[in-house]
């Protein structure tokens, strides 16, 4: 059995259901892995495993924000999870404002790290690097396997207690919190 546990969130096109025709996908939990969780995993070892899958479409969760995350947190509740992965959202503008968006709301009601990976272009960038870990990410998925593994490398780290040595050292942008250093 996984020593860690970890919930892994990803839009209707990674979820492989549909492109702009069904941005408006409502909220789903499935149990396990699905799409690019299937990269993670292998990234991830034994020791952990992608226990559920949120997928959300796009326009559904920036036209229906709050109805979005209170079904993903109600669908949440109850669960046990050390983790929680968003996207990667690349330079996925939409995506990347809902991994923040998510990430945000999980992080406050379940106290657990958050994790996303964005291209410095995406908005989600500036709105939620204060909130949450954002690894620099690449400009589209033909480098998923790369913005994955950096996402993976900071997940090990945190999930073992492992204090992060910084943005630059690790890969994701500066956060804005300073700590003392020896």
């Amino acid at each position: 059995m996984a020593k860690y546990k970890i919930v892994h969130y990803i839009n209707q096109f990674f979820a492989g259901i549909g492109g702009e025709e069904k941005a408006d996908y409502t909220p789903e939990l499935r149990e396990g892995v699905v799409g690019p969780g299937m990269g993670l995993k292998a990234a991830l070892g034994e020791d952990y495993e992608i226990v559920s899958t949120i997928i959300c479409g796009d326009n559904f969760m920036s036209t229906h924000r709050d109805e979005a995350i209170e079904r993903i947190l109600a669908a949440l509740e109850g669960r046990e999870f050390d983790l929680f992965l968003a996207g990667p959202a690349f330079q996925a503008g939409r995506y990347g404002v809902a991994c923040g968006e998510i990430g945000k709301a999980v992080s406050a009601r379940f106290g657990v790290p958050v994790i996303t990976s964005m291209h410095a272009e995406n908005p989600g960038v500036e709105m939620f690097k204060k909130d949450m870990y954002v690894m620099t990410g690449s400009h589209s998925a033909a480098s998923m396997k790369k913005d994955a593994g950096a996402m993976v490398k900071l997940a090990d780290k945190l999930l073992k207690g492992q204090t992060p040595e910084g943005p630059d050292a690790e890969g994701y942008y500066a956060r804005g919190i300073r700590h003392q250093v020896w």
